[in-house]
């Protein structure tokens, strides 16, 4: 077991996209490999990773342990039933709970940070508030689930987009005169227009130059992976090179666009059976792609992968022809 895991945070945009149950698939399928893997539920105001993992609403977890005052928090660690793989509970239908103060945030973040495993998976609630971007802060290579839906890739450019600005912000706001600059620029935003994180860092930079290089610098160590959940052809990954533009000049941020998922007909089966995809259907499309990730994850670790997309889409032309026969939508 790992004293320094590997934290993946997972997030999306918005909800409907597939977030928990790849979570708990690539927790189950790094498991299956030999790791020792914690799944953590940090979506606390609507939870359900149980319920992909097999599980019942039954164990107290994070809501219970915050209120309770009671022990550490990886003494609401369950064992699931499979080798390798622990459970942590988001709120044991307790309400208001994706509402927790500043001083239980940061209790939380520095009790999972004490968890030992070699990785820990967190399910994050899907949006943008500080709270969900501050779990997504865990790793510089955290998981963006999208569909290739409009709206979908929409939002997980402006979930990624308001996770800058919150790293950026935090940064600066022990200097007031910055604070005051910042808040009026976003005041003067009007129409379609919007606040870039370059703009940002020009006004730091007029009043604290040495604050902007070390902000510039933070926010190039973070490269989000991107996962296109649903696909249905390899062709759909053209999306890619229509959003690297914008990307480049908007979030000055380099994405890593690290999986593509088939759309597959087991996945709402196993979901409507209560069961795990992984061990209800191992053969299935979904299942050898989570695993490919899976795979992926252990490969790259925290390690930055150049020309990640044409990699990936290289990747899921090959896979797209190897599978063909399997496909069913």
């Amino acid at each position: 077991m790992n004293n320094n895991p590997i934290f993946i945070p997972i997030a999306s945009g918005k909800g409907g996209v597939g977030k928990s149950i790849i979570t708990a698939n690539l927790a189950l399928s790094l498991a299956n490999s030999g790791h020792s893997v914690v799944a953590i539920d940090l979506d606390l105001g609507g939870s359900n990773l149980y319920s992909y993992l097999a599980l019942g609403n039954k164990y107290p977890g994070i809501g219970d342990y915050l209120t309770s005052k009671k022990g550490k928090l990886k003494d609401y660690l369950i064992r699931t039933n499979f080798e390798n793989l622990q459970f942590l509970a988001a709120e044991h239908r307790i309400a208001f709970m994706a509402n927790i103060a500043h001083a239980q945030k940061v209790k939380l973040i520095n009790e999972i940070k004490n968890i030992q495993a070699d990785y820990i998976l967190l399910d994050l609630g899907a949006g943008t508030t500080f709270n969900t971007l501050d779990y997504f802060d865990f790793s510089k290579n955290g998981i963006v689930i999208t569909t290739f839906e409009k709206p979908a890739i929409f939002n997980t450019l402006s979930f990624i987009k308001n996770f800058i600005h919150r790293v950026a912000l935090k940064e600066a706001k022990q200097n007031h005169k910055l604070n005051l600059e910042i808040n009026k620029a976003y005041k003067n935003i009007v129409g379609d227009e919007f606040l870039k994180i370059n703009d940002i860092i020009e006004i730091i930079e007029q009043i604290d130059p040495e604050l902007a290089l070390k902000i510039t610098d933070l926010c190039k160590s973070y490269h989000p992976r991107i996962i296109f959940n649903r696909g249905t052809h390899p062709d759909q990954l053209e999306v890619i090179n229509h959003l690297q533009p914008s990307i480049k000049r908007n979030l000055s941020v380099e994405l890593c666009f690290f999986g593509f998922l088939f759309e597959d007909v087991s996945v709402n089966l196993s979901s409507n059976k209560g069961s795990v995809l992984l061990d209800e259907y191992p053969e299935c499309i979904a299942s050898k792609g989570i695993n490919e990730i899976a795979k992926r994850i252990a490969k790259f670790n925290n390690k930055v992968i150049p020309n990640s997309s044409d990699l990936l889409i290289k990747d899921t032309q090959e896979k797209f022809e190897l599978w063909n026969s399997d496909l069913v939508y």
